[in-house]
C-alpha cells in the first residue's frame, strides 16, 4: 500500500481542483488498495496528492487493532499514511461539517458521523473523494470517484 506524496494539509490552504491534482481517500478505498484492487490503485496513482482525512486516519489503525494480524496491519497503515497528506479537522472543516449535518438532517438523509467529517474535509479542500460508499452521493457538491 502506498500514497504518492507526504505532508500535512490545512483546509485553509488554497483549494485543489481537478482529479489529477488530488483526491481524498475513504477507509474502504485504502482497504481495497491493500487487497490489491487495481481500480483503486489507478485512481490514487493518477493523483499528485492523496489527502488523508483525520477520521480515516483514525479508522485505519482501529481496524488494524481489531484484526487477527495487529502488528502487520499497523505497519501497513503506517506505510500507507506516510505517503499521504494528512488533513486535520480545523475550524473550517468543523464549520463545513456543521453545515452538512444540518442540511442532511433537514433533508432526512443522514449519513454515518465519520463520513460527514470525511465529506466536510474533501469539500473544504475542493477535492473528490475516492470511495465505494453510495451515501456520499447525497452530499451536494461532493465529487465521488467510485471504483
Amino acid at each position: 500500500m502506498r500514497c504518492n506524496s507526504s505532508s500535512s494539509a490545512s483546509s485553509g490552504e488554497s483549494k485543489v481542483t481537478g482529479d489529477l491534482l488530488g483526491a481524498g481517500v475513504d477507509t474502504n478505498a485504502v482497504i481495497a488498495l491493500d487487497g490489491g484492487n487495481t481500480n483503486v490503485a489507478a485512481l490514487l496513482d493518477a493523483c499528485a496528492t492523496v489527502f488523508l482525512p483525520a477520521p480515516v486516519y483514525g479508522e485505519l489503525p482501529f481496524g488494524a487493532c481489531n484484526s487477527g494480524r495487529v502488528a502487520a496491519n499497523l505497519r501497513k497503515v503506517e506505510d500507507f499514511t506516510r505517503g499521504c497528506s494528512f488533513v486535520p479537522i480545523d475550524a473550517d472543516v468543523a464549520r463545513r461539517y456543521a453545515e452538512l449535518r444540518t442540511q442532511l438532517r433537514r433533508a432526512g438523509t443522514p449519513i454515518p458521523e465519520n463520513d460527514l467529517w470525511i465529506a466536510a474535509t474533501c469539500l473544504q479542500l475542493g477535492v473528490p473523494l475516492v470511495t465505494r460508499d453510495e451515501h456520499f452521493r447525497a452530499i451536494p457538491g461532493l465529487v465521488v470517484r467510485p471504483w
